[in-house]
């Protein structure tokens, strides 16, 4: 029974040590001879993380021009005016407060729009769900004005 408990205990600290060199040993020197050879860096946790958190984002690569950005920001205010005073007939009298409140919402949400939402709003005639989050948000911040 003693020789078994020995060889046990044997393999047991024979792992430990094997799994402690291994855990000791530097990446660093094989990165930078991969980077050498290859020209391209690891890339690390913290840059995938950060890549993740932008994942549902919209792409990047299309911008909206100062074009389409104007004409979104006039056409989102007449429509903003609209439909105030369909659906408040009393808003009439106050039309000239209900244009500059809905251009100063137009405008804060002009400041982040996106290619997709541009062309889905000015072209397809949609209310993409972003745009009607930002315009709560656009609201809140111009009453507060």
């Amino acid at each position: 029974m003693n020789k078994h408990f020995g060889i046990i205990l044997f393999s047991i600290l024979g792992m430990l040590l094997i799994f402690a060199i291994a855990g000791c040993s530097s990446e660093s020197d094989t990165v930078s001879q991969q980077t050498k050879k290859t020209g391209v860096t690891k890339q690390t946790r913290s840059d995938k993380a950060s890549e993740l958190a932008y994942s549902y984002d919209h792409p990047h690569d299309e911008t909206v021009t100062d074009m389409e950005k104007h004409k979104f920001q006039h056409q989102f205010a007449d429509q903003c005016v609209k439909r105030e005073i369909n659906s408040y007939p009393q808003a009439k009298q106050n039309k000239k407060t209900l244009q500059k409140t809905c251009m100063c919402i137009a405008e804060y949400m002009m400041k982040d729009l996106t290619a997709v939402e541009a062309e889905k709003f000015l072209h397809e005639n949609k209310n993409p769900r972003s745009l009607q989050i930002r315009f709560n948000n656009a609201t809140y911040f111009c009453a507060k004005k």
